[in-house]
């Protein structure tokens, strides 16, 4: 949409779909080169027991969007999804 630091539309062959941030998700990554779209994540920290399983659907369904946003712009064969898992956690309330 050209909100980036170049005030620029990038177009389908850009290395600059990328998204940084301080929250859980820390960076989503998508590059499209040669009919493949890699989207490479790194989750910074999850709680394993309760919300790993959201996180990677949301994941998947963002990768999914971006495959058919950019489909229409080109012809992908294939998607790969990388995901970096930080730190997994699993809050325990028992007592001892």
């Amino acid at each position: 949409l050209g909100i980036n630091e170049y005030n620029r539309e990038e177009t389908h062959e850009s290395r600059r779909f990328i998204y940084t941030d301080d929250s859980c998700l820390s960076l989503c990554h998508f590059m499209l080169r040669n009919e493949f779209l890699h989207c490479e994540f790194y989750l910074r920290s999850s709680e394993t027991k309760e919300t790993l399983s959201y996180d990677m659907n949301f994941i998947k369904s963002l990768s999914r969007d971006v495959f058919s946003k950019l489909s229409e712009l080109s012809d992908i064969k294939m998607c790969k999804i990388d995901l970096k898992i930080g730190s997994g956690h699993i809050i325990n309330n028992q007592q001892m």
